[in-house]
């Protein structure tokens, strides 16, 4: 069997027995669980059309939040790597089947969840916060000019 890449002309190809390398996915179906300065969320539409086929494995030298990690299709070998030695362990929990950790980690996903249906209640008390600090300036500048 053929391995081409993956592209404008690799509809169809599987059905004539060709296989089509995979690819870095531009948007995800799982997306980072942890927010890293630098991360390749954003660009990560860019980094995939970039990227060549995988046709190997993917090494990825900075994985951070993750970004193009669990971009790759799940069928790809990948090693992650990263100068944050807390980060890897922190991913390697993940991976594994340590209980106490994936509790944690659910009770963390669920408060951000939660903080998910406040946005109104920040809006509101921005723009309180605002309107207060406008009459604050005003109290301010009228006693400056009584003074």
């Amino acid at each position: 069997m053929t391995v081409v890449p993956a592209g404008r002309y690799a509809a169809g190809m599987a059905e004539h027995g060709i296989l089509v390398a995979p690819r870095i996915e531009p948007s995800p179906n799982l997306t980072p669980f942890i927010k890293w300065p630098g991360g390749k969320s954003h660009e990560l539409p860019a980094i995939a059309a970039a990227a060549p086929p995988l046709t190997g494995r993917l090494i990825d030298p900075f994985v951070g939040g993750g970004a193009v990690l669990l971009a790759t299709p799940p069928d790809v070998p990948a090693w992650a790597n990263d100068a944050c030695t807390d980060l890897i362990r922190v991913y390697a929990g993940a991976a594994g089947s340590d209980v106490p950790f994936m509790s944690a980690l659910q009770t963390l996903a669920v408060g951000w969840e939660g903080f998910a249906g406040l946005g109104s209640l920040y809006r509101e008390l921005a723009n309180a916060f605002r309107i207060d600090q406008a009459h604050a300036t005003a109290t301010t500048a009228i006693l400056a000019r009584h003074s």
